[in-house]
């Protein structure tokens, strides 16, 4: 696993800029591999966009399994029947698209948000497609197969428009989610409660993040580990130390100014990780970059190798 930490320092007229891309940015799915292996799950329940995701998480898990000793299961991606629920423009559902029916609204909320669903425009005496109707396929996801049939007949049929569809499409969804809402109102109601609850969660999983972390710190070595990451922190300073000598190389004193700082910040952090989780070489690329002219490039690569702790990461 490779991590790499850029800044790249833009010279606008009399102004620096300095732009820090995390390479979090880019490594979203070790980040969603990592809540999967820590608690070693054996099944988990996604949507068919995310099952690469999974299969990623199964390499990684394998990887260290082989090379270290054997502690994480390989993780099965669960689907539901329905792979993909369509939102109101007929496009997957999600929150980003604003495309969503909050299963907890009611009255004129969830009328409004149903009411939104694009359709086409065949007259209300015209047959329908039901296969190509975003109000059934959503009517269908909440009804029973004989529900389905019903509708659907009347789709082919004719003589239903899609206001009436939408109708039936809310007192579906309102049938289906009354006691949620209830007891959601309940649990409103009750804080306490529900802080009790999410205490008691988050016990329970650190302790299984813990037995975790126990069960590969046992496999790898724990004392090799912490010998390798104390040098990858000595480094790290290195690498501040590097960036300042660079930046004396300009004649700019605002420059040298402003990259010193960045230096500084750069020393001060590495300091207060302590021990950085990485595996295999960290990049690290340092570019200067003039405006419309390019005054001066200075570009740096310092290879680390890095061992995974936890506790405290460069970026």
């Amino acid at each position: 696993m490779k991590r790499s930490f850029s800044i790249t320092v833009l010279a606008l007229d009399d102004c620096y800029f300095f732009i820090f891309i995390n390479a979090g940015l880019f490594n979203y799915p070790l980040l969603m591999a990592a809540d999967i292996l820590i608690y070693r799950s054996n099944v988990v329940p996604v949507g068919q966009d995310q099952v690469q995701h999974i299969e990623m998480t199964r390499d990684i898990a394998g990887y260290f399994n082989q090379t270290w000793k054997k502690v994480f299961p390989l993780p099965e991606a669960r689907l539901d029947r329905q792979l993909i629920v369509p939102g109101t423009d007929g496009k997957k559902m999600s929150k980003s698209y604003g495309n969503t029916i909050d299963i907890f609204a009611e009255g004129p909320a969830l009328k409004s948000a149903v009411m939104k669903i694009v359709t086409d425009s065949t007259p209300v005496e015209a047959p329908k497609d039901p296969q190509t109707d975003n109000v059934f396929a959503l009517y269908a996801l909440l009804a029973t197969a004989e529900e389905r049939d019903a509708l659907a007949g009347r789709y082919r049929a004719g003589g239903l428009g899609y206001g009436d569809a939408k109708k039936l499409l809310i007192e579906k969804i309102d049938e289906r989610f009354r006691s949620a809402r209830q007891r959601r109102s309940e649990l409103e109601r009750d804080p306490g409660l529900v802080e009790a609850s999410l205490r008691r969660g988050a016990e329970r999983a650190r302790g299984e993040a813990r037995e975790t972390m126990r069960q590969v710190r046992e496999a790898v070595g724990e004392a090799e580990i912490f010998a390798v990451a104390r040098g990858v922190l000595a480094d790290q300073v290195d690498l501040a130390d590097a960036l300042g000598e660079h930046a004396s190389g300009f004649d700019d004193n605002r420059f040298e100014t402003a990259a010193a700082k960045v230096a500084a910040k750069l020393r001060d952090h590495a300091e207060r990780a302590g021990m950085i989780a990485a595996l295999g070489d960290f990049n690290v690329s340092v570019v200067a970059r003039g405006g419309k002219h390019a005054r001066r490039e200075v570009v740096t690569e310092i290879g680390l190798e890095g061992v995974c702790l936890g506790g405290g990461s460069f970026a």
